[in-house]
């Protein structure tokens, strides 16, 4: 899919961070020059796993029947892309990335990691984990294979270039909304505040007396 987005323009030759919003649907992709707090480039493409089944627990019928490893390539694959074209639209060397830090819902993160997604399948719903250790690049990326799809930029990045997972929650409480709480600095201080992540699986945090409550809902039906 083709990836659409914005660049600027980078002022300094220093490390670079990339963040990845692994969405059911939607793959969003920022390349970060941390010291400037700059984004240099942004875009988004169609998760290609759809093949597969527009909600997550399609994607988990289709883990448990045999295609835990064509999910996990498939989401890998797009990563790549659109990496390839965060890297080529701010004119930068992959060299210089020295972080990858990837936020999805729980089944996304299981389905990229390759972990077993079963537990996710039915009641009581339980993951095969919610903490996620880091991970070199090429242990995550090194099995992918884009061909000619992925640019040479991409191959620059060190083997050694630590890949972050933001932990989860719960089954269905995932590194995406952590994500959005952590960057939101979501807290109770002036009055109960919501904060809502609008996706295929909807979640949301309700912070108030000192405490966040989370849930989340099936959203996609309703987009459909």
């Amino acid at each position: 899919s083709a990836l659409s987005g914005a660049s600027g323009t980078s002022s300094a030759d220093g490390a670079l961070a990339i963040a990845v919003d692994l969405g059911t649907t939607t793959i969003a992709l920022e390349l970060l020059d941390p010291g400037s707090r700059a984004t240099l480039a942004s875009g988004s493409l169609l998760n290609g796993q759809r093949r597969f089944g527009a909600d997550v627990l399609s994607r988990v019928k289709a883990a448990t029947e045999g295609f835990a490893g064509e999910l996990r390539d498939q989401a890998r694959l797009d990563i790549l892309a659109g990496i390839a074209h965060l890297l080529a639209d701010a004119g930068v060397s992959g060299s210089r990335v020295e972080r990858v830090t990837v936020a999805g819902n729980t089944v996304m993160d299981h389905l990229f990691l390759g972990l077993s997604a079963g537990g996710l399948a039915a009641s009581p719903f339980t993951p095969e984990a919610t903490r996620f250790p880091p991970a070199r690049f090429a242990d995550v990326f090194g099995s992918a294979s884009g061909g000619g799809e992925i640019a040479d930029g991409v191959k620059l990045i060190s083997p050694d270039c630590p890949v972050f997972v933001v932990p989860c929650v719960g089954a269905f409480i995932g590194g995406d909304i952590v994500a959005g709480i952590a960057a939101l600095g979501l807290r109770s201080e002036s009055g109960a505040e919501l904060f809502i992540d609008l996706g295929t699986n909807a979640e949301m945090a309700l912070a108030w007396n000192g405490t966040i409550r989370c849930a989340s809902a099936a959203a996609g039906p309703a987009f459909e």
